[in-house]
């Protein structure tokens, strides 16, 4: 039961900092969805227990999380499903690297075996990444950087050419990547400052064709 409550409860607060980073990379606001993100997170901490302790089904975890914040972002905040998307996988990269850069520089110290040798010290540096994916949102949010192209309605007409064609395809790639970090992690034998470089340069992508969009528009 403890190993459930501690689970759970630094899932539900890494889903909700993640939410923010996400929203805030777009000048969207969480305050007004606070219950909407507390029951996703419940939801998404429970799929991730599940997942990981009792199917053992560690590799496809990132797969679900990724559909369940498509999902609700999409239904909560009403926005079109392109936008969502690059919404999702921004705030997804931003935050695997600030977990990654983490692990990079605990590295210095310690063997990978070490920093992940019990579910409390995964945790610990869980609880770390959130506390400061959530301080670089608020921070966002505070000096209002971030983008302003995306529209709040989900009927608004995305002309799949271009730019947009651009971000879609990227987008995409990013989601197979992202799918997959769990696999790679566990499973590929090679130096997380790979992983780390991999992710940084998809997000600076996106980030450089969202920044031409919202100059265009």
């Amino acid at each position: 039961m403890s190993q459930f409550l501690l689970d759970v409860s630094v899932n539900m607060y890494e889903t909700i900092a993640m939410f923010g980073l996400m929203l805030a990379m777009f000048r969207i606001s969480l305050r007004n969805y606070i219950p909407h993100t507390v029951i996703a997170s419940i939801v998404m901490a429970q799929t991730s227990y599940l997942l990981r302790f009792v199917f053992h089904l560690d590799s496809i975890t990132p797969l679900f999380m990724l559909l369940w914040f498509l999902v609700f972002i999409w239904m909560v905040y009403r926005i079109h499903f392109f936008y969502v998307l690059l919404i999702v996988v921004s705030g997804y990269l931003g935050y695997l690297i600030i977990q990654s850069a983490m692990l990079i520089l605990l590295q210095i110290e310690f063997t990978m075996e070490e920093i992940t040798r019990t579910l409390l010290h995964v945790k610990l540096i869980q609880i770390a990444g959130s506390t400061l994916t959530l301080g670089c949102a608020y921070w966002l949010l505070k000096k209002r950087i971030g983008f302003s192209f995306v529209p709040d309605r989900m009927d608004e007409k995305v002309e799949i050419k271009g730019i947009n064609l651009l971000i879609l395809i990227v987008s995409l790639i990013a989601c197979l990547f992202i799918s997959g970090v769990a696999y790679i992690f566990i499973n590929v034998n090679f130096l997380f400052s790979t992983l780390w470089t991999v992710l940084l340069f998809i997000l600076l992508i996106i980030l450089n064709f969202s920044l031409r969009k919202e100059m265009k528009s």
